[in-house]
């Protein structure tokens, strides 16, 4: 199954006790969901809950043998101690051919590869940020998944929206102030026209 926060904490507790031996090698391998936020915003979160059990589920048949994590949101952590670089490798691939050749489920994805002594927490550090740029290189390569920058987009045309109706709005003052003025003038014209008489007061 597919183990919560709290439990990947006490796993990294579990590793960092200085009376546990270390695995001769471990990678440390960290997999984001790509798309979570679109299919919350456009389709809801009950549709967005079945992306995360199908995530979650492609994540088991692609490492069977080995603990994942959810991190929480649309991140998971997977931890695969004696795991050959060969075998990271063709499982990696397989991963992040998702993105190219489905339209549901896709991982940008990061690796530590670790043998010896290593620092736990430093080898999280580099896979998160190694998925991060794939995550970069997947919506430079499909930009009209990217909500960030849609959603700067969308901020982008208000602000713009926002202007032009303040610039409107500006004229129509003026226009109004000008219209205004004009009245005034008018209003206050002498009525005398040419060849015309006043009439005299004068009993």
């Amino acid at each position: 199954g597919i183990f919560n926060r709290n439990a990947m904490n006490n796993r990294i507790d579990f590793l960092l006790t200085s009376e546990n031996i270390h695995n001769d090698y471990v990678c440390i391998i960290f997999a984001d969901l790509n798309g979570l936020k679109q299919v919350n915003d456009n389709e809801g979160h009950f549709a967005g809950d079945l992306l995360l059990k199908d995530a979650a589920l492609t994540l088991q048949k692609h490492f069977p043998d080995y603990e994942i994590y959810r991190a929480g949101g649309d991140e998971f952590v997977i931890f695969c101690p004696d795991i050959t670089k060969e075998e990271l490798d063709q499982n990696v691939a397989r991963l992040r051919a998702l993105a190219n050749n489905t339209d549901d489920v896709s991982f940008a994805v990061g690796t530590a590869y670790c043998t010896g002594e290593y620092d736990i927490h430093r080898a999280m550090q580099t896979a998160d940020e190694r998925m991060y740029r794939d995550k970069d290189e997947y919506y430079r390569l499909h930009p009209e998944k990217d909500h960030r920058k849609m959603s700067l987009w969308i901020t982008n045309r208000k602000c713009e929206a926002g202007t032009r109706n303040k610039a409107a709005n500006t004229k129509s003052i003026q226009q109004g102030l000008i219209a205004e003025s004009t009245l005034r003038k008018n209003y206050h014209k002498p009525t005398q026209e040419h060849g015309e008489r006043r009439p005299d007061n004068t009993p």
